[in-house]
């Protein structure tokens, strides 16, 4: 979904292979820098979302996530645990909000791709 979503604005994306087997997600890469990490997890906890976040350290440069290009697309978290994400300047989708974005593809051509 996000490959089509983001064909519209001329952007490209493309599975990267930095993914660990816990979560059983995938990494997505852009030809204009922003790296998506989808994760198959639920983050409830302070000390969950300071996991991820190390993660994030290890597998992207500092200036990266300073920069705000690292989107973390994610099953669900809770809204306190959001905060602390984004107050380190990472960006979330959940799943929710990307079956959102599904839901807005009128064009058919874009429906049958997705």
């Amino acid at each position: 979904m996000l490959k089509v979503h983001l064909e519209n604005f001329a952007c490209k994306i493309y599975r990267d292979t930095r993914t660990a087997a816990h979560d059983q997600g995938v990494d997505l890469s852009t030809n204009f820098g922003v790296v998506y990490q989808v994760k198959k997890l639920r983050i409830h906890t302070e000390l969950e979302a300071a996991q991820i976040y190390g993660e994030l350290k290890r597998n992207f440069d500092n200036e990266r996530i300073q920069n705000g290009n690292v989107v973390l697309v994610i099953d669900d978290i809770s809204k306190e645990v959001q905060r602390y994400l984004v107050d380190m300047k990472v960006q979330l989708l959940k799943k929710e909000d990307v079956l959102k974005l599904a839901s807005n593809f009128d064009d058919q051509e874009d429906r049958q791709k997705v």
